[in-house]
């Protein structure tokens, strides 16, 4: 088993400390080993070029071209280059009150976060598709509006459920006891967990238990606790029908003041504050997400590549179809229907493989969701002012 590094000082927030790297895909370069990370949200990272090792809560994870690493709230990581070529790679931070609208039951007594989310740390991706996933994100990421925001969002969930299919079939790698507790504990911090529950679940004793912890962050049970709980506690954050009191129940904590305490002391912010944070449109003051609002954007997003209807949204909601179309048209305009809604994110998408790939025109209208090229096409000039080929010719020119 590879030999446990001793830590000199205590794990630091980076990726997650930058408010400018949120939203965009930025680019992180390593030459040489680099000081212990512990993030606050899910970052992703993929390697695009060099090679050398990610140590994960003391287990060492070979990295090389087209490894894509996830980095989670139970995950103490750092880097370490090879001498031969430095480790280029692709940073994107998924944060998790927007990763909780995919993986999250929103039930008041059944808000199961944690225990969904793979936690294997590195493996090989399908390197083609990744690619042309973030280069899809990097062009949404240059407009504002909401639409763009919920297609990165989009992106970013198709990139971790990407990663979760090539974790499930990659080696298992040794951990050592320090790096199961840890990681034991993040997994299961929904539960009522206690320093003796946990110790007996190892078959050690408490003081064994928090020796090992500190071998991994220099932290004892309790520290390593609440700063899970101040992660769950994000997942619900988004939703406005989610109270402090009930905030507090579903992340482990004991009163609604702690959950206060411990979110300013770990996020330098208020839960209401890193709220304003998260909300899916940042430039306009509208107060939380309408539940039922998002709910059709998040159905429409994972469903618009396939015949999505406004029947099937409205029996997969709970919802009337007058609803569903009142509540686009109070958002959008009052000429936005349900099937026009769906043909703007289609021709969104369409939009980003013209400008990223040289897929056919027919084979972009069909992955985009299409089943007439014509109606592609006729739709596309319509919203655009210009064909598909004309928009991609525009696009190699200006990337040119």
């Amino acid at each position: 088993m590879e030999q446990i590094v001793r830590m000199l000082e205590k794990p630091q927030r980076y990726f997650t400390a930058h408010a400018s790297w949120y939203g965009v895909v930025q680019t992180y370069t390593v030459s040489e080993i680099t000081p212990f990370f512990w993030e606050d949200e899910c970052v992703m990272f993929y390697v695009r070029s060099g090679s050398g090792f990610l140590r994960v809560n003391q287990t060492l994870y070979p990295l090389s071209q087209g490894c894509f690493c996830s980095m989670h709230q139970f995950h103490v990581f750092r880097f370490e280059a090879s001498s031969e070529e430095p480790l280029c790679m692709e940073v994107l931070i998924y944060p998790y009150p927007e990763m909780a609208y995919f993986v999250t039951s929103f039930a008041e007594d059944d808000l199961a976060f944690g225990e969904s989310t793979v936690v294997l740390p590195a493996c090989q991706v399908d390197r083609e598709l990744v690619e042309q996933l973030l280069s899809l994100y990097r062009e949404e990421a240059q407009c504002a509006d909401e639409d763009s925001r919920l297609i990165r969002l989009c992106i970013s969930d198709q990139l971790r459920l990407l990663y979760g299919t090539a974790v499930s079939v990659a080696p298992l790698f040794p951990m050592p006891l320090c790096g199961q507790i840890f990681l034991y504990i993040g997994q299961h911090s929904l539960k009522a967990l206690t320093p003796a529950s946990v110790a007996e679940s190892f078959h050690i004793s408490t003081l064994q238990l928090n020796r090992e912890l500190r071998r991994v962050c220099l932290e004892g049970f309790n520290a390593v606790l609440r700063h899970a709980q101040v992660c769950n506690a994000c997942a619900c954050l988004l939703r406005s029908n989610v109270t402090g009191t009930m905030m507090a129940k579903f992340a482990g904590f004991k009163s609604e003041s702690a959950l206060y305490r411990d979110f300013l002391r770990l996020r330098g912010a208020t839960p209401q504050q890193y709220r304003e944070k998260m909300l899916l449109n940042r430039t306009q003051a509208q107060g939380l997400i309408n539940d039922q609002l998002s709910e059709i954007q998040v159905y429409v997003m994972e469903s618009f590549r396939s015949s999505v209807t406004c029947d099937a949204c409205a029996q997969k909601l709970f919802l009337t179809k007058s609803i569903i179309n009142r509540l686009l048209s109070e958002k959008y305009g009052p000429d936005i229907t349900f099937h026009k809604y769906v043909n703007r994110i289609r021709l969104q998408f369409a939009t980003g493989l013209l400008a990223s790939s040289d897929l056919p025109i027919c084979d972009v209208a069909m992955e985009s969701g299409f089943n007439s090229v014509h109606t592609f096409i006729r739709l596309f000039k319509l919203e655009c002012g210009e064909t598909p080929a004309q928009y991609r010719e525009r696009k190699k020119r200006d990337y040119a």
